[in-house]
């Protein structure tokens, strides 16, 4: 008998995982949450929401689920895309590996399954992307096998409810939430108590207003017996955000055109576009000297500016908080270039048809209206 079930029968008496389940399908019954994707029947559909759901909350996830279910009605449909495509159905819900994953995914399958997506566990677990919770999602939900979800939203119910104190990062804890998590699992129907215990942690058991005094497992939880509902499930210190400092430079020639390149560095928004990028280690705003050599140095000549309009904003990441500046300047003639695999050239109307990181589209689209940009 493990500690946390010592720890559960002596202080609060018995709470079978037969019961756990039966409370957990009333509240389910009781609390029926709509999204597209719940009770779907398509394994491709499925696993398109499971992707997107790795790193995304479901409300936030709907419109996109939609969109790209739209773009992209099957495999073939996806498979046949551009990434840049499926980038610009993507833009804005962030982790663009996710869509990258998609996409060579869709790709194996179609060319090395005829189409057919894989029906056991281990073949689930084997495609691009796709780790333990996911194969365990797409498994359960698409073929009913009896595999036990641990997402985030698992992870805080169970810890509340056993009292589970160790860290879910650690190897230790999640071994032993996944104990737990297997041993609460009704094998006979493993999507239901999969979806409905995902359910449970979204809506009722949420990180920072659980709805405790209606909950049904309230006699019972050792967090809220215990006065450990804030400490549960237990967060190590978050590390230090790492600062970044972004300039982008954004000359508009007398053409109306624009250069922009795509990322292709291992670092974010790999894949995405951009314009002009100089990083630096300081937010001072950029001399008109320093913005001339640097866009000389990119390969596009240019020998004086006017009129440099200076835009500041901020995006948080993960683990970085980028602090951005947009320079945005005309330059009296024609944008030559040097043929460069670097830069493409665009009429500014033409931007829109291109995935950039969220942060500027946001820009774009504040200065859509800006004769600035569409001289």
């Amino acid at each position: 008998m493990s500690f946390h079930l010592c720890k559960v029968l002596l202080h609060l008496g018995v709470i079978t995982y037969k019961t756990f389940r039966k409370k957990l399908f009333n509240w389910c019954e009781e609390n029926p949450r709509l999204m597209p994707w719940v009770n779907e029947q398509d394994i491709y559909k499925i696993w398109i929401s499971e992707i997107i759901l790795q790193q995304t909350r479901s409300e936030q996830a709907q419109p996109y689920y939609e969109k790209i279910i739209k773009n992209y009605p099957d495999v073939h449909a996806l498979a046949s895309a551009t990434q840049n495509e499926l980038f610009k159905v993507w833009e804005g819900l962030g982790y663009y590996r996710r869509a990258v994953n998609l996409h060579i995914t869709a790709q194996y399958i179609v060319s090395n399954l005829n189409g057919n997506f894989p029906k056991s566990y281990d073949q689930i677990l084997g495609l691009k992307g796709v780790g333990p919770y996911t194969a365990a999602a797409i498994a359960s939900f698409g073929y009913n096998l009896p595999y036990a979800v641990l997402d985030g939203n698992v992870i805080r119910v169970l810890s509340r409810i056993f009292g589970i104190e160790q860290d879910p990062k650690t190897t230790n804890g999640k071994r032993i939430l996944q104990e737990y998590a297997d041993k609460c699992l009704d094998r006979l129907n493993p999507s239901k108590y999969n979806q409905a215990i995902m359910n449970f942690g979204a809506i009722w058991c949420t990180p920072k207003t659980p709805k405790c005094g209606l909950c049904p497992f309230y006699e019972t939880c050792i967090a809220f017996q215990e006065n450990l509902i804030t400490l549960l499930p237990y967060k190590a210190k978050k590390a230090k955000l790492k600062k970044r400092f972004f300039h982008y430079l954004l000359p508009v020639f007398n053409n109306s055109e624009t250069p922009i390149r795509q990322r292709k560095e291992k670092d974010i928004w790999n894949g995405l576009y951009e314009f002009i990028l100089l990083e630096t280690k300081s937010p001072k705003v950029l001399s008109k000297d320093r913005i001339i050599k640097h866009t000389n140095l990119q390969q596009i000549p240019i020998t004086s500016v006017n009129g440099i309009e200076v835009y500041e904003t901020n995006q948080k990441l993960t683990h970085q908080s980028i602090h951005v500046k947009f320079y945005l300047y005309k330059v009296d003639k024609q944008l030559k270039i040097k043929k460069t695999d670097q830069f493409i050239v665009l009429n500014s109307e033409n931007l829109m048809n291109f995935a950039f990181p969220r942060v500027i589209r946001v820009f774009l689209n504040q200065i859509a209206n800006k004769t600035s940009l569409n001289a």
